[in-house]
């Protein structure tokens, strides 16, 4: 972890190298409030490059969960796997199946990805339904949850989920001199929250963008320019059109 004033530090060293009036113009909870948005469109940004770029997969392991179990609710033909509170993205996710007189039971099952529109002809087709015999299910990620098909014809024994998790926001409220702030969803915010990554390189790149988000808020284009192109340039978060 970092902590979350040499965040605030970090953030005020570059505004102040544009215009010495910016670190009075900004308080506490609207740093926070910076390096979050920016800390939110990194970790997008690197989650959608993740599977092909190994440098996102890496930066993203503090956020990586491995084999949660889920817990299941079992409807007539199919089940529904909860995803936890801190779900983000899947990574991927692994289904055993059992069935009455199964001696390798339960076995990891082939989850095939089903579309809502296509759901119903799936099942009905012998070719595509669920099939214990050929290891598949059919499966439907919901927006909090797997759903999995298996026409009644076996049970789910486990599924386990490996996902990137939600971010944990920074705030450094003891900064300030009340030593506690009104957050933006209207909670007092007393405890200071690290930022969670350790990599120093990484917080480089999203005070980057934290200092963008300022620059155009306040109007600067000029600086808001010139920010964008080293950051289109040196960290290719941002594409030119």
């Amino acid at each position: 972890m970092i902590k979350c004033e040499n965040c605030h530090s970090e953030f005020r060293r570059r505004i102040n190298r544009r215009n010495t009036e910016y670190s009075r113009r900004v308080g506490v909870a609207d740093i926070d409030n910076y390096i979050n948005e920016a800390y939110r469109f990194w970790v997008s940004a690197k989650v959608e490059n993740a599977e092909v770029d190994s440098a996102a997969r890496n930066s993203l392991r503090q956020l990586e969960v491995k084999n949660k179990s889920l817990s299941l609710n079992c409807h007539k033909n199919f089940y529904v796997a909860a995803f936890p509170d801190n779900y983000f993205r899947t990574l991927h996710y692994s289904i055993y199946g059992k069935k009455e007189g199964c001696k390798d039971c339960p076995k990891l099952m082939l989850p095939r990805v089903v579309q809502s529109d296509d759901l119903v002809e799936s099942l009905l087709d012998p070719y595509r339904a669920p099939s214990f015999e050929y290891n598949e299910v059919l499966v439907d990620e919901a927006g909090d949850s797997l759903v999995i098909y298996t026409n009644n014809n076996f049970d789910i024994d486990a599924v386990y989920l490996s996902y990137y998790k939600k971010i944990t926001l920074v705030a450094c409220p003891k900064l300030t001199e009340n030593r506690q702030y009104i957050g933006p969803s209207g909670d007092v915010i007393k405890d200071n929250v690290d930022f969670e990554i350790s990599a120093t390189y990484d917080l480089d790149d999203i005070i980057d963008i934290a200092v963008l988000y300022f620059l155009r808020d306040v109007g600067d284009n000029i600086e808001l320019d010139t920010q964008l192109r080293k950051i289109q340039t040196k960290y290719q978060l941002f594409k030119t059109t």
